[in-house]
Parts: C-alpha cells; structure tokens; sequence
C-alpha cells in the first residue's frame, strides 16, 4: 500500500508544497518510524507452526502491536516512494540532469539494495529485525536529507544511491518479520 501511495504523495507534496518539503517530510517520516519501530512490542517468535487461529491470537489480545507494525510498513514504503516522482524533478532543475544520469543514479540505489540484502538477511537472523529496520529508517532519513545538500549531480546521485544500502535494511528484515509474527 504504501509503495502504491508513495509516488502519489511525492507528487501532490511537489506540487502543494514545492521542492523542500518533498525532501524534508520523507526524511521526517523515515526518521520517526524507525524510532517508533524500536518501541514497537512484537509477540514472541514461535518454533512450530500453528493453525491460522492460534497465529492471529496473538494480534488479537494485542491490537496495538500489529496496528503499529502494519502502519510502520505501510508509511515506511510510503516514505521512499514519495521521492520517486520528486528526485528526477530535482535532479534534473538543479544539475540539468538527463533521463540518462537520472536513470543511474536509480540504477546505482537499486543495485546497493541488492547487494545489501543478503547481508542484512544475515544480520536479520542472527540479531533479529527491530534494530535493522530502525537503523534503517534513520539512516534514510540521513541520506535523504544529506543528499538534496549536495553541491553537484555526482554527490548527490551518490548519496542518494546509499538509500539502497538503507531501504535494504529498513525494508528487507520486514516480510520475515510479518512471516514470524503470523507463525
């Protein structure tokens, strides 16, 4: 939901509010749902799978545990995809960008998000997920402000590219964490 609602946001953002608040308000977002995340109380993670109601009772004697876990998720992928439509915009009105360099600097986040996951899969079983995803959302939260201070597209296109490296920890930990809690 929130990947779907992300580049709609960013975009009503740009148009409502103009180029700095599309930067500061993700970078806001992304730094208060990892701090939110760390006070975040997740039932116990089972050894044996349970039928379905047995999975849910969990959830259902605590409500407000799975309400700010989902509601992390959804504004945690909202966070990102607000800057999708944004950032070629911002690229290209303060460095003359074109589609070209737009594109690689994607490509580099991209690539970095790849690379990183199967590091943080590790780190996600051998530390579990809280403090992964909430490095994560406050590293964002850095390099999405860091990255719009940039004096030149070469700076900026590389520390925007590190969001790979940060969504990969924010994000990735976050299907197996959903998987553990509903096992």
């Amino acid at each position: 939901v929130g990947a779907l609602f992300g580049p709609a946001a960013g975009g009503i953002l740009y148009d409502s509010l103009g180029y700095a608040l599309t930067f500061v308000i993700p970078s806001a977002l992304a730094c208060a749902i990892g701090l939110l995340f760390i006070t975040v109380d997740a039932p116990p993670r089972q050894a044996h799978p349970s039928p379905l109601g047995e999975r849910l009772a969990p959830f259902l004697k605590t409500p407000a545990s799975f309400m700010a876990i989902t509601f992390i998720v959804v504004v945690g992928a909202a966070t990102y995809g607000i800057l999708e439509p944004y950032m070629p915009v911002y690229m290209y009105g303060a460095f003359a960008a074109t589609p070209t360099m737009v594109g690689l600097a994607f490509g580099a986040m991209s690539l970095l998000s790849i690379v990183s996951q199967p590091l943080v899969g590790t780190l996600y079983d051998a530390r579990g997920g809280r403090p992964l995803i909430a490095a994560g959302f406050i590293g964002s939260a850095l390099v999405i402000a860091v990255s719009v201070l940039m004096p030149s597209f070469l700076l900026t296109a590389s520390v925007f590219s590190l969001l790979g490296i940060t969504m990969g920890f924010a994000l990735t930990p976050m299907l197996p964490l959903m998987s553990d809690l509903f096992s």
